[in-house]
């Protein structure tokens, strides 16, 4: 089954990369850690709202299965992880796949490959610890109409499940403030018109487990690492 676009089926993970992804010292979303968990989790957001995937009960389900099978080749990195996934498993056991280097990796390199062909990013190489990555650098007019759609987003009455989806993830990450000028009192706005929207507060609960999972992973890399 063919799914076309990629910035269709993972929009959510698409804005994701156009606003976040910029090189400083490094790239904040090729080689940060969290960031890239929190992409894998947009793209998770994007097939729970697609259909493919499900929480119930706190627990990630997979409620078609032949859609799953017929992600692009790749995406195989996620589509694997997530068919290993039990369906009795704790949603926070569930969730350790968006901590995944090979998911995160993989999943990139598709997402941006996909925006690459409709020339929403350009391919940079970026050299780090003598090892070259492929960057996806946003342009600077792709990067100002994600701005301005999520500038929307947060005000309009109808926002889109994929405008929740990314307000969710840039609040649980305290980073709209890098992004939208006037953050504070649009959010406050935004944060009384959905109180009561289902839809956000599901994919709040989702979020709030994420960051729990990606809090310990890095308290593991630490030690590991010291």
């Amino acid at each position: 089954m063919k799914w076309g676009m990629m910035m269709t089926m993972l929009a959510t993970a698409s804005r994701f990369l156009l606003l976040t992804e910029r090189i400083e010292q490094k790239p904040l979303l090729r080689t940060r850690f969290t960031n890239q968990a929190y992409f894998v989790l947009a793209a998770i957001f994007d097939l729970i709202t697609q259909g493919v995937l499900g929480v119930e009960n706190q627990r990630l389900v997979v409620r078609d299965a032949a859609r799953l099978a017929g992600l692009p080749d790749s995406l195989g990195d996620l589509k694997r992880d997530i068919q290993k996934t039990q369906p009795d498993n704790a949603l926070e056991t569930s969730l350790s796949l968006i901590t995944s280097w090979d998911v995160a990796n993989s999943t990139y390199d598709a997402v941006g490959a996909e925006l690459l062909e409709e020339k929403r990013v350009e391919r940079v190489i970026f050299q780090n610890n003598l090892k070259p990555h492929v960057i996806y650098e946003p342009t600077s007019s792709s990067r100002q109409q994600m701005v301005d759609w999520l500038t929307n987003q947060l005000t309009t009455l109808t926002p889109t499940q994929s405008g929740l989806d990314l307000i969710v993830i840039l609040l649980q990450l305290d980073a709209m403030k890098w992004v939208v000028s006037d953050a504070d009192d649009r959010v406050a706005n935004f944060k009384q018109r959905v109180s009561t929207n289902g839809q956000f507060l599901s994919r709040q609960a989702i979020a709030e487990t994420a960051a729990e999972v990606i809090t310990q992973k890095r308290f593991w890399l630490d030690s590991w690492l010291s």
